[in-house]
């Protein structure tokens, strides 16, 4: 059963990223600052044009008063990002700052490598995390974020040990059942996957 579990939940994951590889830039650009408002942070989201490697700027204030202060930047292409554009987008943060870089490209080893040595944390998020992301904070989402990436709740019997938890279960004495139940499995019977809705 866990094996399907697995595999259930790995198909359901290469699901979402399809779906995020086909949203437009703005779309992603959105998506990106919906994530960041599940979490509790408040966002200004830049129109288009030139803006200076600050697709999104979050905070818990919403006007980037209030630390933590995160400078957004969204890629939203097939190549990966490289060292260059690290450093170009470590130079326009400034102290107190925190950079996140997203990319659904991913990132070279030499781009890694200058968000580790960066004296201004930075985070890289390439489209496998950023699937993991949204089925973390999915439940928070508002409409309009939900929107852009649909997705139905899906549920699958939680495995205890050589034991299988039933929807049903109330608690009682193992019976003659070839399947007992532990009675102190009782909450948290279900755990769930998100599958994108055809």
């Amino acid at each position: 059963m866990d094996f399907y579990k697995e595999d259930t939940e790995s198909k359901a994951h290469e699901h979402i990223k399809d779906k995020l590889s086909g949203l437009n830039w703005e779309e992603m650009q959105d998506l990106v600052a919906g994530i960041l408002r599940a979490m509790g942070y408040k966002t200004i989201v830049s129109g288009r044009g030139s803006d200076r490697g600050r697709d999104i700027i979050a905070s818990p204030d919403g006007l980037g008063l209030e630390d933590p202060r995160i400078i957004v930047e969204v890629k939203h292409r097939s190549g990966q990002m490289g060292a260059h554009e690290i450093r170009q987008f470590i130079g326009g943060l400034r102290p107190g700052n925190k950079g996140l870089y997203i990319s659904t490209g991913g990132f070279t080893k030499e781009a890694n490598y200058e968000a580790i040595r960066s004296t201004i944390p930075i985070t890289l998020i390439e489209l496998d995390l950023l699937g993991k992301l949204i089925i973390q904070y999915y439940d928070n989402f508002d409409p309009d974020t939900r929107a852009l990436v649909p997705l139905t709740k899906i549920y699958w019997p939680k495995s205890c040990g050589r034991t299988v938890c039933i929807a049903d279960l109330q608690p009682k004495q193992p019976t003659s059942r070839r399947h007992s139940v532990h009675p102190q499995v009782i909450t948290a019977i279900w755990q769930y996957t998100r599958i994108v809705q055809p």
